[in-house]
C-alpha cells in the first residue's frame, strides 16, 4: 500500500494538469470568438482600378467617396459599385425590354469576358455612322446605371442602336484573366463588335480607356461624349487635341471638383467641340439630372446626323 503522502502528491499533480488544460482550452476559445467578431461586417475590397477619377499629365487626383442617389419615380437607390450593380431588372422595368435578357451579349475582348446590353441585331456589323452609341461607365458604376435612368431606352426609342458594356472587373463582367490594356481595350472592343464610327460616351475613369485610342485612331469615332473624364496625357498629347477630327460634346457638373472644370476647359480645344455644364450637379452629372442629360445628348446626336 502506497503512503498517503505519495497518493496526495500524485492527485495534486493530476488536478494541476487538468486545470492547466482547461485554462488553455478557454483561452483558445476566447481567441477564436474574438477573431470571428473582428471579421464580422468587413467587406472584400472592390475589384477594379485604384479609386482616383481624374488625372492630367499622369498626376491622379483622388475623389472623395460620395453617396449618389438616383431618383426613379420618387424612389432612391444606393450608389453602384464594382461587382455590385443596381439590379438589372429595375433597369429593364424603367426602359421596357431594351435591358432585358433578350438584349444581353457576351463578348470576348483580348481573352477577357465582357458583358453587354445591345439593342441592335447581334449579327449586325455595318451600322451606318453615327447611329450606334457605345455607353461606358465610371468607376462606381456599371451598364445598369444607364438602364436605371432610362438612357438605353431613350436612345433606342430615338432610333439609335445602343451598346452598354461592363468593363472587365465591373458589373457583370468577370475580373480580367489576361490583364487589361488601357491602350488597346476600346480598339479591341470595337473589333469584337465589328463596328467603327461609333459615338462613344465616356464618364469619369472610362476616359482612361478612350483617350489612347481617340488620339491614335480617331477614324473609329463617329462622335465623342466625355463626362468629366479621366485624362492621363502628356503635354504633346494635350496639344494634339487642337487637331482632333472628332466632333465632341464636353459635359461636367457645376459642383464637380476644380479638376473636372479644368479638364472641360482643356477639351474645349477640340475643333467644333460643344460644352455643357449641368447646373447644381456633381461628378455623375447625368445621374443628378437625367432629363437634362437626355435632352443635351439627343441634340448633339441629331447634329451629327445633319
Amino acid at each position: 500500500m502506497q503512503p498517503m503522502t505519495t497518493v496526495c502528491k500524485r492527485n495534486a499533480r493530476v488536478a494541476a494538469g487538468a486545470a492547466i488544460g482547461l485554462f488553455v482550452l478557454a483561452v483558445a476559445l476566447l481567441c477564436l470568438l474574438s477573431r470571428g467578431q473582428g471579421h464580422q461586417g468587413q467587406r472584400s475590397p472592390p475589384v477594379g482600378p485604384p479609386e482616383s477619377d481624374l488625372a492630367i499629365f499622369g498626376a491622379a487626383v483622388p475623389l472623395p467617396p460620395a453617396t449618389v442617389a438616383v431618383s426613379t419615380g420618387g424612389a432612391s437607390a444606393d450608389p453602384l459599385s464594382p461587382r455590385s450593380p443596381l439590379n438589372p431588372t429595375a433597369g429593364a422595368e424603367a426602359s421596357g425590354d431594351v435591358c432585358g435578357d433578350s438584349q444581353h451579349r457576351t463578348l470576348w475582348v483580348d481573352g477577357n469576358e465582357v458583358f453587354a446590353v445591345d439593342t441592335g441585331n447581334s449579327g449586325e456589323s455595318a451600322s451606318p455612322a453615327p447611329h450606334v452609341v457605345l455607353l461606358l461607365h465610371g468607376m462606381r458604376f456599371s451598364h445598369s446605371s444607364w438602364c436605371m435612368i432610362g438612357t438605353v431606352g431613350f436612345l433606342h426609342a430615338s432610333g439609335y442602336r445602343v451598346i452598354a458594356v461592363d468593363i472587365p472587373g465591373y458589373g457583370r463582367s468577370p475580373a480580367p484573366q489576361r490583364g487589361l490594356s488601357k491602350q488597346f481595350f476600346l480598339k479591341e472592343l470595337l473589333g469584337a463588335l465589328q463596328l467603327s464610327r461609333v459615338v462613344v460616351v465616356s464618364p469619369s475613369f472610362s476616359g482612361s480607356f478612350v483617350f489612347p485610342v481617340l488620339l491614335r485612331k480617331p477614324e473609329l469615332f463617329g462622335g465623342f461624349v466625355p463626362i468629366a473624364p479621366t485624362m492621363s496625357l502628356s503635354e504633346a498629347e494635350v496639344g494634339s487635341l487642337s487637331t482632333l477630327p472628332v466632333r465632341t460634346l464636353v459635359l461636367w457638373g457645376e459642383k464637380d471638383s476644380p479638376e473636372a472644370h479644368r479638364v472641360a476647359q482643356l477639351l474645349s480645344q477640340i475643333p467644333g467641340s460643344t460644352r455643357h455644364m449641368f447646373p447644381g450637379a456633381g461628378h455623375a452629372c447625368y445621374l443628378d439630372s437625367p432629363e437634362n442629360w437626355h435632352t443635351v445628348l439627343l441634340r448633339f446626336l441629331k447634329q451629327l446626323r445633319a
